[in-house]
């Protein structure tokens, strides 16, 4: 059954929570500290992937609606558009070992979480390939992928935002989004564009995703001094 395909998705990031990977990673045994500048740049990444996600999800969402699968959500969102209020922190920040540790544990719990979720939507458009006649059926196994993955994105970003003392989203400069190529194709025209071309573009979204989610967690590992060893 297709529904056994689901992961499940846990919401506890605390100090007890383990998993594989840290068999391959050398944590800090020492208080780290990081500039202003320095944590003014990972908001800033942080920033750019919170609205490559948003721009996946309204993806998302804009195939449901136009198959009039029912989300149960108010309103439907509209691509994100980049913000300009961010309030970065004007002074160094130490944190701790145990900081640290528990920071990226949330990161990579979050980091599977999405590429779990880009699983199940790589499912479903594959079996819509060979099941068309069951495309409302199947379709409709995505509408908790975006309240999902947006749940556990605002668990790490306001995690990081109590750790690093930032707030709000740093301005960005014009860029291609990674939906569809463009900004313009992004925001302007996707919401109005054919169910094929929707299911196009999003077949391709949980690859590039996942590398943005790895580009992240790649930057924020060497900031913070995460040293990675191949496991033995």
């Amino acid at each position: 059954d297709f529904a056994a395909m689901r992961l499940a998705l846990r919401t506890d990031f605390s100090q007890s929570f383990r998993v594989s990977w840290q068999d391959e990673l050398v944590f800090p045994e020492q208080p780290v500290l990081l500039t202003a500048d320095q944590i003014g740049e990972l908001a800033r990444q942080l920033c750019v992937l919170r609205l490559d996600i948003n721009n996946y999800l309204a993806l998302i969402r804009a195939l449901l609606a136009q198959q009039s699968i029912k989300t149960g959500e108010a309103a439907e969102k509209p691509f994100a558009e980049p913000s300009g209020a961010a309030v970065p922190p004007h002074q160094e920040v130490t944190l701790t070992a145990s900081q640290i540790q528990g920071l990226y544990e949330c990161l990579a719990t979050v980091r599977h979480d999405i590429n779990g979720q880009g699983a199940v939507i790589m499912a479903v458009l594959e079996l819509m390939r060979f099941k068309p006649q069951d495309k409302d059926r199947l379709l409709a196994k995505l509408v908790t992928v975006p309240a999902t993955i947006e749940e556990k994105m605002d668990v790490f970003c306001a995690a990081f935002e109590r750790a690093f003392g930032t707030k709000g989203s740093p301005g960005l400069p014009e860029q291609s989004f990674g939906i569809g190529g463009s900004r313009e194709e992004s925001v302007a025209g996707l919401g109005e564009a054919s169910g094929s071309r929707l299911v196009s573009i999003l077949v391709e979204q949980p690859s590039k995703i996942r590398e943005c989610v790895n580009d992240f967690s790649d930057q924020f590992e060497k900031m913070v001094g995460i040293i990675r060893q191949p496991a033995p």
